[in-house]
């Protein structure tokens, strides 16, 4: 019974350990249905129960290495092959503070490291180390209410972190070996200092992914703004001459009024109606057309409507979206003008058929909701995490405006969901604005 009690203990803070560090420190985010959470540590209980019962202890507790795979197989969402490539990260890193642990123990109670690693009540504890540390960096991040936004690695971040994770794991199988090899309170030390230093390693590899990330979420968010700084400049400058055909209008008012006095005058009926007629056409430039009721979504949409227009391409918009003070202009502005200019786009190439674009946009409470759909002249191949196949000469750049779309969605703990069919290419989003 003590045993079952150790290998269910080492199988939890193990699970703990892995889903933590993606959840932490790499922001990734697990399956919502936690009935699969649930299942998946029961699912892992049971094999490794079986495992104790078949081979003992050791051999049972062996195995996780392999079995927590099933966290950036099946329970970080969405599945992403980047999840499997983080996974040796998370494995060393919180491995690393285990056995910085464990030589700590081994220092304070005088014993071999080797000896203090066969205690089963200092491993479960050593393992628990970095589980408290890293709940007290997520209660730090609720309580200072700190927006961390999801971590965007490069290659060559990647290269930093295995290089690194190479690294910790020549030094502390390095250091380990030699415990074994000479127990005194000098190797203890040597490997308490070792460990030290793995984790500062650790530390400025984390610091320098964030440090870049923010780099590049910074690049993102100038190139939206400097879009954004665009569309107002069109948007007064359509203004501008709104008002400037407003004050010709207004200049000419005596005239048209005293034109209709003397059309009253002869009773030419027929000769009023046409002119009050053309006055309506030409009065038409005092109307500000409202789309959806919001003001920064009316901006945007107002002034792609017009580059829509110059491609001839139909533009039908219905729904409201009142002013929401749970959603920033900055990511609305962000959502809207890449839905749309990537739906312009995509009918601008379309050569011998229908050219349209359709809005809808709706609220209920807190629940938003935006959806555009666009005509194509072929079905669109749809990878996984939404990624779409380019013709457009500069892959690299490509896709940006949807990475942006995805992280404003992302956000609001929304979801973005995107489909190709009868000639037809639509976008959804639903996400909350409290």
């Amino acid at each position: 019974m003590e045993e079952l009690i150790y290998i269910i203990l080492y199988v939890i803070t193990e699970f703990s350990n892995y889903i933590l560090g993606y959840t932490v420190i790499f922001r990734k985010k697990t399956s919502a249905n936690r009935w699969s959470l649930l299942l998946a540590v029961f699912g892992l209980l049971l094999l490794h129960s079986f495992l104790w019962k078949q081979y003992g202890l050791y051999d049972a507790a062996g195995p996780t290495i392999i079995t927590m795979a099933v966290i950036p197989l099946l329970l970080i969402k969405p599945f992403e092959w980047t999840n499997l490539l983080l996974y040796p990260i998370v494995v060393t890193g919180t491995s690393t503070f285990s056995v910085a642990s464990t030589f700590l123990f081994a220092t304070i109670t005088k014993q071999p490291n080797y000896m203090i690693k066969q205690e089963l009540p200092v491993l479960i504890v050593s393992q628990g180390i970095p589980i408290v540390l890293m709940l007290l960096i997520y209660l730090y991040r609720k309580l200072s209410k700190v927006q961390m936004e999801k971590l965007q690695l490069n290659w060559k971040q990647y290269v930093i972190f295995y290089f690194s994770c190479i690294s910790l794991m020549f030094i502390m199988g390095s250091i380990q070996t030699l415990s074994e090899l000479e127990a005194s309170q000098m190797t203890n030390f040597a490997g308490v200092s070792s460990s030290i230093a793995c984790i500062m390693l650790i530390i400025v590899m984390v610091w320098q992914a964030n440090v870049q990330s923010k780099e590049e979420v910074m690049r993102n968010r100038n190139a939206e703004n400097e879009r954004n700084l665009k569309l107002q400049k069109e948007y007064y400058e359509s203004l501008m001459e709104r008002d400037e055909e407003i004050r010709r209008f207004r200049h000419d008012m005596n005239a048209h009024i005293q034109m209709l006095s003397t059309y009253c005058e002869k009773d030419e009926n027929r000769a009023v109606r046409e002119y009050l007629n053309k006055m309506v056409e030409e009065s038409s430039i005092y109307g500000m057309e409202s789309y959806t009721g919001n003001n920064e979504m009316d901006a945007i949409i107002r002034t792609l409507i017009v580059d829509a227009e110059k491609r001839k391409i139909q533009f039908r918009i219905s729904g409201s979206f009142p002013q929401v003070s749970g959603i920033e202009p900055f990511d609305l502005c962000t959502i809207v003008y890449n839905l749309l200019k990537n739906a312009i786009e995509a009918c601008d190439r379309i050569e011998d058929k229908e050219k349209c674009i359709v809005m809808e946009v709706g609220s209920l409470n807190s629940q938003k909701y935006i959806m555009v759909k666009n005509t194509i002249d072929k079905d669109v191949t749809i990878g996984k995490n939404k990624k779409l196949t380019t013709s457009k000469p500069d892959k690299r750049n490509h896709g940006i405006g949807t990475q942006n779309i995805m992280r404003a969605v992302d956000k609001y703990n929304g979801t973005y969901e995107v489909s190709s069919k009868d000639g037809w290419f639509v976008t959804e989003i639903n996400f909350l604005a409290i």
